[in-house]
């Protein structure tokens, strides 16, 4: 093997708090810390990775299940939501349950495909998230709904502004 970082689908690391999450391309998730310590999570994909925060999703029953987790694998929001948006401010994350897919999306592919195709990524970069019937809330980074999922859109103005539809 030429290159060792083949093996990987996804790498986070914490040079603050010296560990990292990865998945291989098998699909296994791990955590592994300065001294060594590796543990294997259950977890069907890692996503993404903000201020300490891992969004992950696992497939349960057939489906998408998102959740949050620390860097270290602990779950701070387990994967109960049909999808959670990326951190906002630092504290915050829109929740949805109902029916959200992926849909292949020609236009974007057509006109951004050879600065967006990336067919490893999360969701394929060839697709573009499409809500069905469902509702959004809000909850912060303890998992304390901060405003209940009834609505058909939530959108944070600023940080004491929240417009919901």
């Amino acid at each position: 093997m030429e290159n060792p970082l083949e093996l990987y689908e996804t790498i986070f690391l914490s040079k603050r708090l010296k560990i990292s999450i990865f998945q291989y391309k098998d699909g296994k998730v791990y955590t592994a810390d300065e001294y060594n310590n590796i543990e294997e999570l259950k977890v069907s994909k890692i996503v993404d990775y903000s201020n300490g925060m891992v969004r992950f999703y696992n497939m349960i029953e057939g489906e998408k299940k998102w959740g949050v987790m620390l860097i270290n694998g602990f779950q701070i929001i387990p994967p109960v939501y049909d999808y959670i948006s990326p951190l906002i401010d630092q504290k915050y994350f829109k929740i949805f349950i109902g029916d959200y897919h992926w849909k292949y999306d020609d236009e974007s592919n057509e006109l951004f495909y050879e600065f967006l195709w990336d067919n490893k990524s999360w969701n394929g970069d060839e697709y573009k998230g499409r809500l069905g019937q469902g509702k959004w809330g809000l909850i912060n980074t303890e998992n304390q709904i901060l405003i209940p999922v009834e609505y058909q859109w939530i959108d944070i103005l600023d940080q004491r502004t929240v417009c919901c539809i």
